[in-house]
């Protein structure tokens, strides 16, 4: 009996230790089964999704027609719809060609250019010279009311001599004319003279570029990728979202609140407007570039000793961090990034014991707290005038100058002169100095600072003969040697002292992806790559 009964105790374990195998096995499987994931399955907490529209913040809004729009923003955003005869690459300004194939230099002031065939409108018309004729015949009558006017003004006759060929003859020979041919082109199928204003035509307005304009609302335009002239393929983001704002406050907000993606500005302060947000930023040369000229006719300015004094006592990095906007210093009016300026060129160092080394070595004589000195039986003391516009900016830098050049006893007066006095101090070159804000051409041409009737009424044959020479030059190194001999004169002789160039920048989220590198010809290069990067809810 105890026999049967210790058997039935281990029978009963056995089962009991059967069924709990059999239990855990189930269970086991069931749980891998809830385990299998896909093969390239990332949980969905921290899944990483990219999206193929990116929204961008554009301000004070006028017009998506490039050709009347004053508004930087629009400029930029124009470059993604329509398409110029030539472009600028990222790297150096170089020319590239866009909608021409080619222009050739006939004669001195005539040019034939070949465009490329099979471009179509975004509304599927053919691209002709027609659209390049009417383009520029639209800028002249607009005039300076439209910001590309001046790349046109010298044109004196347009002729169209097929599709594919038109030839241009401008009123002069102008160096490197083919930097002037930068400008949007429209279509001449959609607008015609007495539409081209109209608001109703620039709603919705058709380029030939990589993005069309799809829908417009009061606060947004829809770009969409166009396949009319490019692979599908080659064109990763789908849609760019403008979304349109009264101002750069409210344009932060909406960045803050993560509704935009990227903007631009100029504004000095803004890390300070940005200071809690995660963000990233890239900073970039904008156009407006401001020198000083100096009157080589002066009698006391024609002594090349002055001018380098003045020069070497000019402290160009205090100057460019006290300006109420982000400056950097220039030291030639080339070395914004121009592919003709050699970046290894020296220049002059701020020294002001050097620039008092320069006129005592030069019989100047530093009494009565004036520098004084005898040429020729005349009588010479260093006190020059200083015009500038009446713009606070400048003033504050015209008045950062004084101190730099009081500093080592040369005397300066200041004329705060108003846009129409300005101008006529510049138009009759009645000054000493001359202090100018102005804005850079991206052509290597260097006629504005040494031809005829430049600002500083400086005439150096040696210099006008390297331009000339430099003219037909194709190699860009062997340009680039040219123009090196001409900063050696210059930093010799400083008819002008190069001062500084505002900067702009380009605000954007971490989650946006890709190739960021812009400049002030195009903020957008390589947009097309780009994506924004999200996290999966």
């Amino acid at each position: 009996m105890k026999e049967s009964s210790s058997k039935g105790i281990i029978i009963l374990i056995l089962v009991i230790v059967v069924l709990f195998g059999i239990y855990k096995f189930i269970t086991k499987n069931d749980n891998k089964k809830e385990e299998i994931k896909p093969e390239n399955y990332v949980s969905v907490e921290n899944e990483k999704v990219d999206s193929n529209e990116i929204r961008i913040g554009i301000i004070e809004f006028d017009n998506i027609n490039p050709i009347i729009s004053n508004n930087k923003n629009v400029q930029d955003i124009s470059r993604l719809i329509f398409d110029s005869l030539f472009t600028l690459t990222q790297d150096e300004y170089k020319l590239e060609a866009d909608l021409a194939k080619e222009c050739s230099k006939i004669a001195d002031k005539t040019y034939v250019i070949k465009l490329k065939d099979g471009i179509k409108w975004h509304d599927g018309n053919k691209f002709d010279a027609f659209d390049v004729e009417f383009t520029i015949d639209m800028l002249k009558k607009i005039g300076s009311d439209s910001v590309y006017y001046y790349n046109v003004k010298d044109i004196e006759e347009v002729e169209v001599i097929d599709e594919t060929t038109i030839k241009l003859k401008t009123n002069k020979d102008i160096p490197f004319y083919e930097y002037n041919l930068i400008f949007p082109i429209v279509s001449c199928k959609y607008y015609n003279e007495d539409n081209f204003l109209l608001e109703s035509k620039n709603i919705k307005t058709v380029g030939t570029g990589r993005y069309y304009i799809s829908e417009t609302t009061n606060n947004n335009i829809i770009l969409k990728k166009s396949v009319a002239n490019f692979d599908k393929k080659s064109t990763k983001l789908d849609i760019i979202n403008l979304k349109l704002y009264s101002s750069l406050s409210e344009t932060i907000n909406a960045f803050k609140e993560s509704q935009i993606d990227i903007f631009t500005t100029a504004n000095k302060d803004i890390d300070e407007y940005l200071k809690h947000v995660n963000y990233n930023k890239v900073d970039y040369i904008n156009r407006n570039y401001s020198y000083l000229a100096l009157n080589c006719d002066n009698n006391i300015l024609n002594n090349i000793e002055v001018r380098q004094a003045i020069n070497a006592s000019i402290d160009k990095n205090e100057i460019a961090n006290n300006l109420h906007m982000n400056a950097i210093v220039s030291n030639f009016p080339l070395d914004y990034g121009s592919y003709a300026y050699d970046k290894s060129n020296p220049y002059i160092e701020y020294d002001s014991n050097n620039a008092k080394r320069l006129l005592v070595d030069n019989n100047w004589k530093y009494e009565n707290k004036k520098w004084r000195k005898t040429v020729n039986g005349k009588y010479l003391k260093i006190e020059l005038e200083l015009v500038t516009n009446k713009n606070s900016n400048m003033i504050k830098m015209a008045n950062m100058i004084k101190e730099n050049l009081e500093k080592i006893g040369i005397q300066i007066k200041i004329i705060e002169a108003k846009d129409e006095q300005y101008n006529k101090y510049i138009n009759n070159k009645n000054y000493d100095m001359i202090l100018v804000d102005s804005t850079y051409g991206y052509s290597p041409s260097l006629e504005k600072y040494f031809g005829d009737g430049n600002l500083a009424n400086y005439n150096s044959e040696s210099i006008r003969e390297t331009l000339l020479k430099a003219q037909n030059i194709k190699d860009e190194n062997e340009i680039r040697k040219e123009y090196s001999s001409i900063v050696e004169k210059y930093n010799l002789e400083v008819p002008y002292i190069s001062l500084n160039y505002n900067t702009s920048s380009l605000i954007y989220n971490k989650n946006l992806k890709g190739s960021i590198k812009p400049n002030s010809y195009n903020v957008f290069y390589g947009i097309e790559n780009w994506y924004r990067e999200y996290s999966k809810k």
